[in-house]
């Protein structure tokens, strides 16, 4: 069975009160009421070689895909991306994504302010799928602010990881360690 839908359940079976002192305490899919946890716990682990009960008892799953957060701009020296992080969760990278385009938009404002007092017009941050564009006027986009996915495995070297995990430094810190 797909990891994936294996933590689905997972987040189900410990969220809705099926286990009850060590056993279920009524029926869970296929399994009756009454049976243990362990016995639970091991049909998970049957589904799938990569479920491991013991660390996602602990909070710990393993990553399915990585969301990077990049911002893109144009310059007369060509285009800049820059990674503002990593998250193993989307909602968690959006936030991230819309942070950093806040943090941008005011950081070109104060330099637009500086550099052209006169002729300055606030810059707008618009939502789309993959982000945030950060737009110059209605129709030039200043810079682009994307949530992109990536596999895990490219983004951290290890199997399992608990959260959060921020930044490149912060998982080059981990393998290091």
């Amino acid at each position: 069975m797909d990891l994936h839908a294996l933590y689905g359940l997972w987040d189900w079976l410990t969220s809705d009160s099926f286990l009850d002192e060590g056993r279920l305490g009524r029926d869970f899919l296929h399994i009756p009421a009454g049976a243990s946890a362990s016995s639970v716990y091991g049909w998970f682990e049957s589904q799938n070689p990569e479920f491991i009960a013991e660390k996602v008892l602990q909070g710990i799953r393993k990553p399915i895909a990585a969301f990077v957060v990049i911002s893109t701009t144009e310059s007369s020296d060509g285009q800049r991306v820059l990674v503002h992080g990593v998250r193993f969760d989307r909602s968690v990278a959006m936030s991230l994504a819309q942070q950093v385009a806040t943090d941008l938009k005011a950081a070109v404002e104060a330099e637009l302010r500086r550099d052209t007092p006169g002729v300055f017009k606030p810059l707008t941050v618009e939502r789309g799928e993959k982000g945030y564009v950060l737009m110059a006027t209605s129709s030039y986009p200043y810079a682009s602010i994307e949530v992109r996915t990536a596999p895990a495995s490219a983004v951290v070297g290890k199997a399992y990881h608990s959260e959060p995990l921020s930044t490149f430094e912060e998982a080059r810190l981990q393998l290091v360690a």
